[in-house]
């Protein structure tokens, strides 16, 4: 081997390892994204495991036999998970006012453009019966609090009597002129526009518009 064969050696060498680091960063700011503990993550979950997936399919038919070889391994694996959680996962997103579901039909377009409707459908319907759950469980909760709770003196307790006579025949008007055609909350929340924001979205508080 003579001293251009050293060179050319070397070369390819540095742009191998080059190429394997930039195959494995984005698993390391995955991994220090999720495990952050100062911001909620539960809504990120699914933009870095769609990310993880895009690279390994794409890394795949890599000129790098070492990270080809890799690639090949790691997605065996992430198929298992990913079909045991993904529909979870995507719960997060669409509770991110940033993301909804206009950023689920973003990645399952860029995977798959022939299923991704199908996807989105399926994760949407699921989401809808979680949410009904939901209601039907806890929409009476606010309301037994309240009557559990011990007024602070009578007349805080006769202002709450009223207030809840009011609120009774309010809440008795307000099914007599429901119709059919109005929206819960999810479907309201849905057809709303996206938040827009300046602030890091990765580290976004989705808790804060929650309590808005």
């Amino acid at each position: 081997m003579d001293h251009l064969d050293i060179v050319r050696h070397m070369k390819n060498g540095a742009l191998q390892k080059k190429k394997i680091c930039e195959f494995l960063e984005p698993f390391y700011e995955t991994t220090n994204l999720i495990s952050g503990s100062s911001y909620p993550t539960s809504n990120l979950y699914f933009m870095q495991v769609w990310k993880i997936q895009s690279l390994l399919e794409k890394s795949q038919t890599s000129d790098v036999p070492v990270i080809m070889n890799m690639a090949l391994r790691m997605k065996v694996k992430f198929d298992k998970y990913w079909k045991d959680y993904s529909i979870v996962l995507a719960f997060g997103a669409i509770l991110d006012p940033r993301l909804k579901l206009k950023f689920l039909k973003f990645c399952y377009q860029k995977l798959d453009p022939s299923t991704s409707d199908v996807k989105t459908d399926e994760v949407l319907e699921k989401f809808k019966r979680l949410y009904e759950e939901y209601r039907n469980t806890f929409s009476g909760s606010t309301a037994s609090q309240c009557r559990n709770q011990s007024p602070k003196s009578p007349e805080e307790g006769r202002l709450a009597k009223k207030r809840k006579m009011v609120l009774k025949e309010f809440r008795e008007f307000d099914s007599e002129t429901q119709t059919s055609t109005e929206k819960n909350e999810l479907e309201i929340y849905l057809k709303e526009g996206l938040i827009h924001t300046n602030k890091d979205d990765l580290k976004y508080n989705v808790l804060h518009f929650l309590e808005d």
